[in-house]
């Protein structure tokens, strides 16, 4: 009997294709669990866990949850939780102002003209105004953010449910803990951990029933995002329509001018009363530097345009 040596070498050829397949399989089926930033997606759900359990408690979609957890962008960053904390640093109202272009708020009032003359007749809320806090927020949508707004909202969860427990909460950050006690302290970590979750409960419907891409949402440190700089509840709270087009989305500059004239109105915005001017813009940025730098501004084009 000849031995067809010929054919053996082409079974151990493939044979070897084979076993190199089965070793590569692994790899291949688990290129969403081994993450580029080297984490698993089984060490993921550990850490997000006591995340995850509050968020399936309160009846959020399993499968779109998951499918954002898991997702390869998504990770924990304790600078997201550092950049929360709560800090007596206050906007310098001076510094504020003078870093406002006027001449910029003006050619971008003019440029979209036609759009505040729809919001003024809906809303009541003078185009200066919406003009000046979007330029404050994102320059126009030019700097709208690069942070990963799930991971971002994971990880303020994860790291604020670590800090209402930990009696060492106060000795290890690097921020000026003599402003608490750790019983206020551990107080705040509490509402910080509520905000997330339900920020994560909003950006979960932003996918399931918007169709957004949340995956791919990039916007602040806080979970801000899109030229309004929103959080995923202001989004279905205040977020409008503007442009006709039947979706809300905070890139687009019709959408975003609407959806900031519509806060500042449901939050109080009333014509010639100027307690509510404070009132609605404090609602948008709870800060009274904040408030005072937009007014202060508001009332300097006012001037420049009689």
């Amino acid at each position: 009997m000849q031995i067809d040596y010929k054919s053996i070498l082409r079974i151990n050829y493939f044979t070897k294709i084979l076993l190199l397949g089965l070793v590569l399989l692994p790899f291949f089926y688990f290129q969403i669990s081994i993450q580029p930033n080297g984490t698993k997606r089984n060490v993921k759900y550990r850490l997000f866990r006591v995340v995850i359990d509050s968020l399936l408690s309160q009846g959020v979609d399993t499968i779109t949850l998951f499918s954002v957890v898991i997702d390869y962008k998504t990770h924990f960053s304790e600078r997201y939780v550092k950049f929360n904390l709560p800090s007596k640093s206050r906007l310098e109202v001076k510094n504020f102002e003078s870093s406002i272009p006027i001449k910029k708020i003006l050619n971008f009032i003019k440029d979209y003209s036609n759009v505040f003359d729809r919001e003024e007749r809906i809303y009541k809320v003078p185009r200066e105004i919406v003009a000046i806090i979007l330029w404050v927020e994102s320059r126009f949508g030019a700097n709208t953010g690069n942070h990963h707004i799930p991971s971002v909202l994971l990880s303020i969860a994860v790291g604020f449910q670590f800090y209402q427990f930990s009696k060492d909460s106060l000795n290890n950050l690097s921020y000026d803990s003599a402003k608490y006690k750790l019983g206020e302290f551990q107080t705040i970590a509490r509402s910080k951990f509520s905000f997330a979750i339900n920020e994560l409960k909003a950006l979960i419907r932003m996918k399931k029933e918007k169709g957004i891409d949340v995956k791919n949402l990039f916007g602040s440190f806080s979970g801000a995002f899109g030229i309004p700089q929103f959080l995923p509840s202001s989004y279905f709270n205040y977020g409008v329509d503007g442009d006709g087009d039947g979706k809300v989305d905070l890139f687009n500059m019709d959408d975003a001018i609407f959806s900031v004239a519509n806060f500042l109105e449901k939050n109080g915005w009333v014509n010639n009363d100027t307690s509510s001017f404070y009132k609605s813009i404090f609602a948008y940025n709870r800060s009274s530097s904040y408030v005072t730098g937009i007014l202060s501004v508001y009332n300097k084009i006012k001037r420049e345009q009689r």
